[in-house]
């Protein structure tokens, strides 16, 4: 006969690895300036996701809401969910969350601060100086249609920051919302040149640091 203690041990074990990282906490508003992240579709439209990490009973809890444009693409339609559920939340450089499925899907509005949204409680305990730090939600390129195997008639998703409306890319002051993108300050510096047949470009850039880490945008 097995030894039941090894047993009830092995089933403990068990037990705690299929116990959720995360527990449903309920809905909140947004404070006044959550993080934002998203992309856009290359056939047209996209989706903003807003995000912040607050102290739940001493545990980092994520609370979040997204909404996507008006001008979406029969293509795309429910494409959001799959975009979702591939993107994952960092803290400081640590994974904190896979798939953001959780997240309240709220009318498109130019300003997320005090949106309702759904919140979660992780496994991470607070830490000193979490309070200061904002959330990243890192989404990868991807395919969300796509007619023939061929590669024709191809909608990729491309995670180029806030995509659901053109209002939400006016934020003043660099929101970093992804280790890849940032929003510029209202004075960057620009430099460029004019081609001699007519037209020409024009670059702007920003020093910023961020968490201890400096970054040129």
């Amino acid at each position: 006969m097995k030894n039941p203690l090894k047993l009830a041990f092995g089933l403990i074990a068990v037990l705690g690895a299929c116990s959720p990282s995360t527990t449903s906490s309920g809905a909140a508003r947004l404070g006044q300036s959550p993080a934002l992240s998203g992309g856009s579709y290359t056939s047209g439209g996209g989706i903003t996701i807003a995000t912040e990490i607050r102290q739940i009973n001493g545990m980092t809890g994520i609370c979040g809401a997204w909404s996507e444009g008006e001008d979406q693409q029969i293509f795309t339609k429910g494409s959001a969910s799959g975009v979702l559920a591939n993107a994952t939340l960092y803290i400081g450089g640590q994974k904190l969350k896979k798939n953001l499925l959780f997240m309240r899907k709220i009318a498109l509005t130019p300003d997320y601060s005090g949106a309702e949204a759904n919140c979660i409680t992780t496994k991470r305990p607070w830490q000193p100086g979490d309070e200061a730090r904002k959330p990243v939600v890192r989404i990868p390129q991807q395919v969300v249609y796509q007619k023939s195997t061929g590669g024709a008639n191809k909608v990729l998703f491309n995670p180029t920051g806030p995509g659901a409306g053109n209002s939400v890319r006016e934020a003043y002051g660099i929101d970093l919302t992804d280790t890849e993108n940032a929003y510029l300050s209202r004075t960057p510096t620009l430099i460029g040149g004019r081609y001699s047949s007519g037209g020409g470009i024009t670059v702007a850039g920003a020093y910023q640091e961020f968490e201890g880490i400096a970054y040129v945008c």
